[in-house]
């Protein structure tokens, strides 16, 4: 039976833990931000979460789900994407201005499932994507509290 074995270029800040049985592993994030506007003078910017999942004993296609969970905290002005990439499977989540009265924190759930070909581990990918009005000269920010969840699935 398939087994998640661990997460080459996860980035030190990040927390990971794989339960015993190694069907089920969870990723928390808890710093990852992307601004724009003063002092940043781009009127857009992107940050790039990237990693492999490593699988063991994974001898047949083995269907994956990752579930992307958390909170969007966005200033007002700003737009923002998070997309979320595993395998052959891409989803987005897309986060429209705020009131310019008040900062705003929008909850996020995306689920995917990728089939993984046998004997192959998976790149996993989560770009974060902000925007703000080209009159906008204020900083606008895109925070994220998120995790990731990560299981095989048995067939």
């Amino acid at each position: 039976m398939a087994k998640i074995k661990g997460f080459p270029g996860l980035r030190a800040g990040s927390k990971a833990a794989i339960s015993d049985d190694g069907q089920v592993a969870s990723i928390t994030f808890s710093d990852l931000e992307v601004k724009v506007g003063n002092p940043h003078p781009t009127l857009g910017a992107i940050q790039v979460e990237s990693f492999t999942l490593q699988l063991s004993e994974n001898v047949t296609e083995l269907p994956v789900w990752l579930t992307a969970g958390g909170f969007v905290f966005t200033t007002p002005g700003a737009r923002a994407l998070l997309v979320v990439h595993m395998g052959d499977t891409t989803t987005l989540a897309s986060f429209p201005p705020v009131p310019s009265d008040k900062n705003v924190e929008q909850k996020v759930l995306q689920e995917l499932k990728a089939i993984v070909p046998a004997g192959v581990d998976v790149q996993t990918t989560l770009f974060l994507l902000v925007d703000h009005y080209s009159g906008d000269a204020s900083l606008n920010v895109l925070s994220l509290d998120f995790s990731l969840d990560l299981g095989t699935v048995s067939m």
